[in-house]
């Protein structure tokens, strides 16, 4: 079961960089590195799994959703920056 702490997640902007916290563990989100979708809802079963590099960071504000390019198709998408964890 999923706790209300892994749930929790906060992002902050430093140099072009979106730092995401989620349930103690940050990661750093850089264009151009690779980082494995793992959504924290258990039952999200879209795109779990697949390894992505990002191409484009959010440009609106409160946005979460980040332009990238699976590895396994070569296709393009959007995923959900708080989803991410790096390789």
């Amino acid at each position: 079961m999923v706790t209300r702490k892994e749930m929790t997640t906060a992002i902050h902007e430093e140099n072009g960089e979106l730092r995401v916290e989620r349930g103690g563990v940050e990661v750093n989100v850089v264009v151009g590195e690779k980082y494995k979708i793992e959504p924290i809802n258990p039952r999200k079963k879209k795109n779990r799994g697949r390894i992505c590099k990002i191409l484009n960071l959010p440009s609106e504000f409160m946005s979460t959703e980040a332009l990238a390019k699976f590895e396994d198709t070569k296709r393009t998408g959007k995923v959900d920056i708080r989803e991410l964890l790096p390789l």
